[in-house]
Parts: structure tokens; sequence; C-alpha cells
């Protein structure tokens, strides 16, 4: 039963990648403001 635990572990790791595509149009914003 222990096992099956850390196998979920790597589904947050999916949450960092989502992350970084929200600082993508940030950026784009901050260039128009310029």
């Amino acid at each position: 039963m222990l096992p099956p635990k850390p196998k979920p572990t790597p589904r947050p790791t999916v949450t960092v990648t989502v992350t970084p595509s929200a600082e993508a149009p940030a950026d784009g914003q901050n260039q128009q403001e310029q």
C-alpha cells in the first residue's frame, strides 16, 4: 500500500509546468507597457 503512494507524487510536477505558462502572458503585457 505504501508503494502506490509515491506514484501520485509526480502528479504535482505537472502543476509546476503550468506556472511558467502563466508567466509567459505576463511578459507579453509588460512589453506592451514599455
